[in-house]
């Protein structure tokens, strides 16, 4: 099966060069290359392609203006963002994330150039054969959702006693006591000391949905490992910020957490926490990557051994590829740590959690709403 693309880029130039480095990929098809937003939204309802792969800066209409587009009129594509390591453009990668996106690549600006377009072209096929493992068996947009329906429609018996019921449609809270019940071997406390959250692919958005929905600050310290390149993890906090009841920043060396914040490690640094006193003091390191992370996952929470021996510490493991978190929980997991994997239904990608849940090092398994509804019942 052949996988229709467009790319946009208002660099003829660039245009060429990611073109040329999909290439050696042979189920990639460059359907065309549009030289800005407007363009490729007018060729997107002509030539109806699989991926889009996207600029983030462009003139006319940019690649946050496109997303809103194919938004509003439902187009079912997957998208991949372009974007050049600057801060505008890394705010509005974050947004585009947050709109729809699948994912992005940071446009390389040191090396050789034949290098960083080969490093393109492997980049995006990844993510373009991600993409479709992800959706394989879910319907991508709404259109899919009102076909569906109505299929199951058409095979209602009409004479069915119940078809003409009404429908309720609910959001489910699920009580605190009903998911220690159903969903966990050991008993979860409604206190901790500390909150410890690793997250990767799909992680922004997961994030702002729960950083949208928490209804008060969290009385302790939040400490996130998002994977993510240098200055987009300061985007994302920014963008969180805005958005939450609690203080969102990106973490800086030496800062002593403080309760109602959540901190974000900063992209291509490590974070560690360490116990002084009574207060929890951040390290940025600048050790070597782990599980080809950095920043790792298992490094911030390696670095709690000594606090678990004292605190009562929350584990989260979200969505993403891999398995990193899984040896940082090996190394701190005792009485004092309670472990939340997220669940497969509700993970974009269901690698970091599901490194957890096969190793049997999980506490509780949560959809995102029963995190959040989790989040909201403590204290």
């Amino acid at each position: 099966m052949k996988y229709k693309v467009i790319i946009v880029d208002d660099s003829a130039l660039y245009r060429l060069l990611v073109k040329r480095a999909l290439t050696p990929f042979s189920n990639i098809e460059v359907v065309y290359e549009a030289k800005d937003g407007k363009d490729a939204l007018e060729q997107i309802k002509k030539l109806k392609p699989d991926f889009l792969i996207s600029d983030v800066e462009m003139p006319v209409m940019n690649g946050l203006e496109l997303l809103k587009n194919i938004k509003r009129e439902n187009i079912c594509i997957g998208v991949i963002m372009l974007s050049g390591a600057s801060k505008h453009n890394a705010n509005i990668t974050i947004e585009s994330l947050n709109l729809g996106a699948f994912d992005f690549i940071e446009k390389p600006t040191t090396g050789n150039s034949s290098n960083n377009f080969d490093f393109i072209g492997k980049e995006i096929y990844q993510k373009i054969l991600l993409y479709k493992s992800v959706n394989k068996n879910k319907p991508l947009c709404k259109e899919n959702h009102r076909n569906a329906r109505k299929k199951v429609e058409r095979k209602i018996d009409p004479n069915n006693k119940n078809l003409n019921k009404k429908i309720v449609h609910t959001t489910r809270t699920t009580p605190l006591k009903t998911i220690a019940h159903n969903k966990t071997k050991t008993s979860i406390s409604n206190h901790y000391d500390l909150i410890l959250l690793g997250i990767s692919t799909g992680g922004p958005k997961t994030l702002i949905k729960i950083f949208s929905e928490i209804k008060k600050p969290l009385p302790v310290p939040l400490l996130i490992v998002q994977h993510m390149p240098p200055m987009f993890t300061k985007s994302l906090a920014d963008n969180l910020n805005r958005k939450s009841e609690m203080t969102v920043v990106e973490a800086s060396n030496d800062d002593i957490a403080k309760s109602g914040v959540a901190y974000i490690a900063p992209g291509g640094k490590h974070l560690e926490v360490v116990l002084r006193g009574m207060h929890y003091k951040l390290k940025i390191t600048d050790k070597p990557p782990v599980n080809s992370c950095k920043p790792s996952v298992d490094i911030l929470f390696k670095s709690a051994k000594d606090i678990v021996q004292k605190k009562k510490v929350l584990l989260m493991v979200l969505t993403g590829m891999g398995k990193d978190g899984k040896d940082g929980v090996i190394g701190v997991k005792n009485n004092n740590t309670t472990v939340i994997a997220q669940d497969e239904s509700s993970s974009i990608i269901y690698g970091m959690p599901r490194a957890i849940v096969d190793a049997n090092l999980h506490d509780a398994k949560m959809s995102i709403d029963e995190i959040i509804n989790f989040l909201n019942s403590l204290w």
